[in-house]
Order: structure tokens, then C-alpha cells, then sequence
């Protein structure tokens, strides 16, 4: 079997370990950094550690605006969710937590019998839609909840669906459009 994903990461460790490969990892470390310097530099106005040309900002105001931006910031850093599927012991791997984690969820991979393509239309403000593309993990009987693997672009759904069918060793269901499915 071919092995080489882009959407995925396979573990150098164990290559029957798949984990989703997020896109956010430098946009979160990026954003959730530069809002901790700026929180902190807030915090400090007060404390006359900084100079400040001006009359300086009160701390009634500087505590909240910088504390809240600074816990923001280790927030976005710090909150993981991840996706993985371990082939050998046939078994979805659900975890959430801050820096750890702190929830995990094992779903049996046997319960799942095909890949889905799909796409969900969102209506946003003023009758603007934003189309967004799914990949999904689903049976037939719809006993098992679908697992939704990732959402993204036509390109990276056409290309993520494909690579998982052909990793799992499971049938593509394509629910898209003539001319909007995978192109094998």
C-alpha cells in the first residue's frame, strides 16, 4: 500500500498511526503570541516599567484589557484537538484538552464502512454562503455517529478523501456535484 499523505501525518514511530495534520498550528502560535506580549506590555503600563509619553493608562483598565488579552493569547496556544486513527488496533482517537489532554474518546473503526465526500452550504450575513467541503467517516446502517475527519477547500477535501479511502482501505462515497469529485 501506498503511504505518501499530504493531509495526514503518519508517526515515523508506528506507520499504522494517522493523525490529521492541522493547517492552524503557526496562525495560533503566531496570534496566540503576539496577543500575550501585547497583554502583558498592557499589564506593565501601570506599574511604570514601561515608559509612556502621556498621560499613563489606569490600572482599573490596564488589569482586565491586558490580563484578559494575555489569557487569550495562552488560550489560543494552549487548547489541542486532535484527530487519530491507529490502524492496527482499529480505533478513532478523539483528544481535547489545554497543553495536555484531558479528554479522550476511542471509537472501534469497525464501525465505520466508507469514506464520505460531502459538502455543507452556511448562510452567513446578508445572503452571503460559504460552501465548505467534509470529509467523513460512515456506515451504512447509520448506527455509529459520523466522524468528521476534516473540513477544508474542494482541493484538500477531494485530496484528504482520497488519501483516507485509500489508507483505511475503505470505499469513497462521493456526494458532490458532477465535475466537484475526487480526480484519481
Amino acid at each position: 500500500m501506498k503511504d505518501d499523505l499530504e493531509m495526514f501525518e503518519v508517526s515515523r514511530a508506528d506507520p499504522d498511526l494517522l493523525r490529521l495534520r492541522k493547517a492552524d498550528e503557526w496562525f495560533k502560535l503566531f496570534g496566540g503570541g503576539v496577543l500575550i506580549v501585547v497583554g502583558i506590555y498592557v499589564l506593565l503600563i501601570p506599574v511604570d516599567v514601561l515608559p509612556v509619553h502621556g498621560r499613563p493608562l489606569p490600572w482599573f483598565f490596564a488589569v482586565p484589557f491586558g490580563g484578559g488579552m494575555a489569557v487569550l493569547g495562552a488560550f489560543i496556544i494552549g487548547h489541542r484537538q486532535d484527530l487519530m486513527i491507529d490502524r492496527r488496533n482499529r480505533t478513532i482517537i478523539l483528544k481535547r484538552g489545554f497543553v495536555i489532554p484531558y479528554r479522550q474518546v476511542f471509537i472501534p473503526l469497525e464501525e465505520y464502512d466508507r469514506v464520505a465526500l460531502d459538502k455543507e452550504v452556511i448562510s452567513g450575513r446578508e445572503l452571503s454562503y460559504n460552501t465548505v467541503f467534509k470529509v467523513l467517516l460512515e456506515n451504512e446502517n447509520q448506527t455509529a455517529e459520523p466522524v468528521l475527519v476534516m473540513v477544508g477547500e474542494l482541493a484538500d477535501a477531494r485530496k484528504g478523501g482520497v488519501e483516507l479511502a485509500s489508507y483505511l482501505s475503505l470505499p469513497l462515497e462521493n456526494r458532490l456535484q458532477e465535475g466537484e469529485g475526487p480526480k484519481a
